[in-house]
């Protein structure tokens, strides 16, 4: 039995561009997490009672609930 590496040498300018896609996306990602992180945590630091309380609230839930709960549910939603 052989393995042939053949489809992958014919097609290695698309899935060079794909990886550049997946790499723009992830590092997209997390600065845009990053971001979001640092101005929910500054809010809840040096907000008021009640923006600690709404945000509080935000980070329970998100931590709670399952990656996937999340990711069904924005793509249907």
């Amino acid at each position: 039995m052989s393995i042939s590496f053949a489809p992958f040498i014919d097609s290695w300018p698309f899935l060079l561009k794909a990886v550049g896609v997946t790499l723009f996306i992830s590092v997209f990602s997390m600065l845009l997490g990053f971001v979001i992180g640092v101005l929910v945590g500054s809010l809840r630091t040096y907000g008021g009672r009640f923006l600690d309380v709404t945000l509080g609230f935000y980070v329970d839930t998100m931590r709670a609930i399952p990656l996937l709960v999340i990711l069904v549910w924005v793509y249907f939603a």
